[in-house]
């Protein structure tokens, strides 16, 4: 997604992070033990966790053919509908955006403040209403992005357990790079993050993130892929809506 800053932004590890954080799993987030396939129940991921997906930001890097690329058809479903597809269907879901026509019932719909202010004030904004331990982060445009989270979640739990650190989180890496737009993080230290950064309008991930201790694991990069261009596109429509 795109505004002041895009929302597929990949931020590099910050200085001091804790080196024991990276790598903690060596299987892709959602394949270890099946897990992260849409609607999971699996009562050890029915924790206090809220989705929140990012859908406002504009269509200007899919080359204008669109007004709006979350409503661009993969067969069944609209890019959107297959993100919220994807998710599992017993945590709670806070879109950040417009409001626009979906088929999951029960979203709740807000809007970042500035509208087109970024990554970092729609965080903000979907904190002032989510109850949630534990924020499940995707951008709107991941039609698999969802898949990938449960497994990011019980990466961060088990890493939490194991690690003499305090664990923030888990963030999706491919191809060793970090996807912030698609991790999991702990509420109260998103929160703590986004009161030191101030105005949230336009501000960066990578500030956002930086304080905080977040495990680097693996991802099915077909599960991170995100729809900027035509190409990504068909690459979606061939393997079939969520």
């Amino acid at each position: 997604m795109t505004s002041h800053e895009p929302f597929d932004e990949h931020a590099s590890r910050p200085d001091g992070t804790d080196s024991r954080l990276s790598g903690a799993a060596a299987e892709p987030a959602g394949r270890r033990a099946g897990r992260g396939s849409a609607g999971d129940e699996r009562p050890d991921l029915n924790l206090s966790v809220t989705a929140v997906v990012l859908a406002g930001g504009t269509s200007r890097r899919f080359g204008g053919a669109h007004d709006d690329k979350l409503d661009v058809s993969l067969g069944a479903r609209s890019v959107l509908d297959s993100t919220l597809a994807s998710l599992p269907t017993s945590w709670p879901v806070i879109v950040v955006g417009p409001p626009r026509a979906i088929r999951r019932e029960q979203v709740t719909w807000v809007q970042e403040d500035p509208p087109l202010g970024g990554p970092v004030a729609a965080l903000a904004r979907a904190l002032d209403v989510s109850t949630g331990e534990w924020i499940a982060l995707v951008a709107g445009d991941t039609p698999r992005g969802g898949h990938a989270l449960p497994g990011l979640l019980d990466a961060a739990l088990t890493m939490r357990a194991t690690s003499t650190s305090c664990l923030d989180g888990a963030v999706a890496v491919v191809d060793g790079r970090r996807q912030p737009l698609l991790a999991v993080y702990r509420a109260d230290a998103l929160a703590a993050a986004c009161e030191a950064i101030g105005n949230p309008a336009g501000a960066s991930m990578r500030a956002l993130l930086a304080s905080l201790a977040l495990a680097e694991t693996p991802v099915d990069p077909g599960d991170a892929r995100d729809v900027d261009t035509v190409d990504d596109l068909a690459f979606h429509r061939a393997r079939g809506a969520s």
